[in-house]
């Protein structure tokens, strides 16, 4: 929880108390989408450009490529993903969308999942 805290301080330009009390009503090192959706808004209409980006990309990846079950949460570790901008268009996003839907697969065929 910790590092998800540091991150979205470093990288989406939250405020220390307002990154703890998220995180922590998240349970965990997740991000509500809500939430990205709501700093992405703030940050466009101030004009702060990357860390809009940021909490855009982060919030579309969360809800397409690496969404999960509970799909209203998105994991703090994928905003390391966004922290160079520039460096992002070298990325294999096909094949990162396929592990982890092989993944997910994998777990759903298990006898005890729900």
């Amino acid at each position: 929880e910790e590092v998800a805290v540091e991150l979205v301080v470093d990288y989406l330009g939250v405020s220390q108390g307002q990154a703890q009390s998220h995180v922590r009503s998240c349970r965990g090192s997740y991000y509500k989408l809500e939430w990205l959706y709501d700093l992405f808004v703030q940050h466009r209409a101030a004009s702060n450009w990357a860390y809009a980006t940021r909490a855009y990309l982060l919030m579309l990846v969360g809800s397409t490529i690496f969404a999960d079950k509970i799909f209203t949460l998105v994991e703090a570790r994928y905003l390391l993903l966004f922290t160079d901008l520039d460096g992002c268009l070298g990325y294999s996003w096909g094949a990162a969308a396929l592990v982890t839907l092989y993944r997910y697969l994998g777990d759903a065929s298990m006898y005890s999942c729900k």
